[in-house]
C-alpha cells in the first residue's frame, strides 16, 4: 500500500513570517557573540563576560520564538503527519515480520494477539482464518468481554457501514481523520467518538456504563445485530 500524495486531510505548514525573521536573526546574534567570546583573550575578563552574557541572552530568545512558530494548528498537523507515517510503517514491519515467520513456519504473530478496531477495519471480517489447523470466524460482539472493548468494536462498525467505493478508510488515518470523512458530526456522532477514545486511551481501570454501551449498540446498529 502506498501513501498517496493527494491528501485531502493534509494541512500546509505556514510560519509567521515575524516570528521565524526574529528567531533567525536572534539565532545569528548567539552564535555571533559565542565567537566573539572565544576569540577575546582570556585575560580581558570583563568583555568575555559580557560577550558570554549576551550570547546567552540571545539564544534564550531564539528559543522563546522559536517555539512561538509552532502555532496549535502546526503541532496539530506535525501530531497527524507524524502517527500517520508511523501507523503506515508499524503496518508494513508487521506484514513483513509475518511474511518471514511463515517462511520458516513460525505461527503468524496475528494469531497470539487480540483483535482491534484497526483489524476489524483493515481486514476482511468475513474471512476464515485458520490456527492450530482448525478455521474458526473472526470475534463476535457476544465474544467481547467489557464494555471497553464493545465501544470499540461498535465504533469499528460505524467507520465500516459508512465506507463507500470511493471513500475507504486508510491504514494511516488517525481515529479523528475518519471522523471527519465518515461522519457528519451529529451529537450521536460525537457521544460515540468520545466514548470511543475513552474505550481506547483512557486508563484500563477507566469504567464505562453498559447504559452508555446500549445506546451506541442501537444507534449504530439500527435495531439490528452487528
Amino acid at each position: 500500500m502506498k501513501i498517496r500524495k493527494t491528501d485531502e486531510n493534509r494541512v500546509k505548514i505556514h510560519f509567521n513570517k515575524r516570528n521565524l525573521f526574529i528567531c533567525v536573526m536572534f539565532s545569528v546574534f548567539s552564535i555571533s557573540f559565542i565567537w566573539i567570546t572565544s576569540v577575546i583573550p582570556e585575560v580581558m575578563r570583563y568583555p568575555r563576560q559580557i560577550t558570554g552574557f549576551l550570547a546567552i541572552v540571545f539564544f534564550s530568545l531564539s528559543v522563546i520564538f522559536f517555539f512561538k512558530l509552532f502555532t496549535s494548528e502546526i503541532r496539530r498537523e506535525l501530531y497527524r503527519r507524524t502517527t500517520s507515517i508511523f501507523s503506515y510503517v508499524s503496518l508494513k514491519l508487521r506484514t513483513s515480520l509475518e511474511k518471514a515467520l511463515k517462511i520458516f513456519g513460525i505461527t503468524s504473530i496475528s494469531a497470539h494477539i487480540r483483535k482491534d478496531e484497526r483489524d476489524i477495519i483493515f481486514e476482511n471480517s468475513s474471512r476464515r482464518k485458520k490456527r492450530q489447523g482448525k478455521s474458526y470466524s473472526p470475534k463476535k460482539y457476544t465474544d467481547l468481554e467489557n464494555n471497553r472493548e464493545r465501544i470499540r468494536y461498535i465504533w469499528s462498525v460505524y467507520i465500516l457501514q459508512r465506507k463507500t467505493k470511493d471513500n475507504i478508510p486508510r491504514i494511516y488515518d488517525t481515529p479523528s481523520e475518519m471522523m471527519k470523512r465518515f461522519s457528519q458530526m451529529s451529537e450521536d456522532e460525537n457521544f460515540l467518538y468520545d466514548s470511543y477514545l475513552s474505550a481506547r486511551y483512557t486508563p484500563e481501570k477507566t469504567e464505562i456504563c453498559s447504559d452508555t454501551v446500549n445506546k451506541h449498540y442501537k444507534f449504530v446498529s439500527g435495531g439490528k445485530k452487528i
